[in-house]
């Protein structure tokens, strides 16, 4: 038995046993244990620099991680982003054509309702057709500067012609999405028919 015992030890050992040696109490085995005890230091800072290559290693590994993360979730998002801007802005500007259009058929009604009187089917007759009553004397005077009659309707309104009022911060997300504000069409003055 002791003959498989041995071969059992020997195979848990893959065939060869550790050497075991017994420290003697003489003067020779002091300068070994300095030797041991600046190799241990050595190797002790040796590791300790190994696990802060490793931290440092794992800390470069995972920000890269992140930024590459978020880098591909800004190429994902931004048009979606971008989009959303677009037309939010374009909601803004149509809030504020429409109220200058309510403001525009304001001016139009109250001129509708001042025509509703005699005082101002008058007062129109006289601005715009120069006329007279009766007993009166009509004078035309040249040379003065023209002023726009109370009568006359207030500019249309058309797409681009109002803006509204922004902030830095959206003219610098205006400029980081690429909005462009929608360029009014020419005035029929402005119109060039082809040759």
């Amino acid at each position: 038995m002791s003959a498989q015992s041995s071969n059992r030890s020997m195979s848990s050992y893959g065939g060869v046993r550790p050497r075991t040696t017994r420290a003697s109490s003489t003067n020779s085995t002091a300068p070994a244990s300095n030797t041991t005890a600046s190799n241990t230091t050595t190797s002790s800072a040796q590791r300790a620099t190994r696990s802060k290559a490793r931290r440092l290693i794992t800390l470069a590994t995972n920000i890269t991680i992140i930024l590459a993360t978020l880098s591909l979730a800004c190429v994902m998002v931004y048009p979606a982003l971008q989009n959303w801007w677009k037309v939010r802005r374009d909601l803004q500007l149509l809030q504020v054509e429409s109220q200058a259009l309510i403001q525009r058929n304001d001016q139009i009604q109250m001129q509708i309702d001042a025509l509703g009187t005699p005082e101002g089917i008058e007062s129109r007759a006289r601005e715009e057709f120069g006329w007279v009553l009766p007993g009166e004397r009509a004078v035309n005077i040249s040379g003065l500067p023209s002023h726009s009659s109370s009568t006359a309707l207030p500019d249309g309104i058309v797409t681009g012609s109002v803006r509204p009022q922004i902030d830095w911060v959206t003219d610098t997300l205006d400029f980081i999405f690429g909005y462009e504000y929608p360029t009014p069409p020419p005035a029929p003055d402005d119109v060039i028919i082809g040759l």
